[in-house]
């Protein structure tokens, strides 16, 4: 991921927050607030190039949730939708397999409240298109696992095909970033 492009949306954020003070309380409707602000400002095809992308030359999808999240509402997840499709469709193309490699740093039961929209929209694309994601998945790994992971695991569970389910690996925040890294870097 670009680092400018990072920087770009801690710029947009900061200024949202600049001019509409932080909210104390109702703060989830505030962050779909600023979200929408930056995924109308920035083309949503650079946000989504950024936030999920094949890593190089790999059968490997990864997501990073610390930037969907500053961009992230209801108004872009039919669109986002399609994109990780076609990314999955694409790397099933060429490898047969895929793994996805979450980064879920920061991730909470607000957010899973934010989000939960977004997961039933991609479950219920793969229900009338008939894709069979699920079975070309080698493995799901879960970056920065939260701590709150049993509450969340239990949100999660009736979204999750049986199948993916056991597809699942949760890697702590110590061994995280290092996993990353490696990741990235081999």
């Amino acid at each position: 991921m670009d680092n400018s492009f990072q920087i770009k949306l801690e710029e947009l954020q900061k200024q949202y927050y600049t001019c509409n003070t932080k909210n104390i309380i109702f703060k989830s409707a505030q962050k779909i607030e600023c979200a929408n602000t930056i995924n109308t400002t920035i083309n949503k095809n650079k946000l989504f190039q950024n936030t999920i992308y094949v890593i190089n030359n790999t059968n490997k999808l990864y997501f990073d949730y610390p930037i969907f999240k500053t961009y992230a509402s209801p108004s872009i997840f039919v669109e986002l939708t399609e994109y990780i499709y076609l990314l999955i469709k694409n790397i099933i193309q060429k490898f047969n397999t895929y793994e996805l490699h979450i980064n879920w740093n920061t991730y909470s039961i607000s957010a899973h409240e934010r989000y939960k929209d977004l997961y039933t929209i991609f479950l219920n694309k793969y229900e009338v298109d008939g894709f069979n994601f699920h079975d070309n998945l080698n493995k799901l790994y879960v970056y920065f696992t939260p701590n709150i992971i049993q509450a969340i695991s239990g949100l999660m569970r009736p979204l999750i095909h049986p199948v993916v389910l056991n597809k699942i690996i949760l890697i702590n925040k110590m061994h995280s970033p290092k996993m990353i890294n490696e990741l990235f870097h081999k």
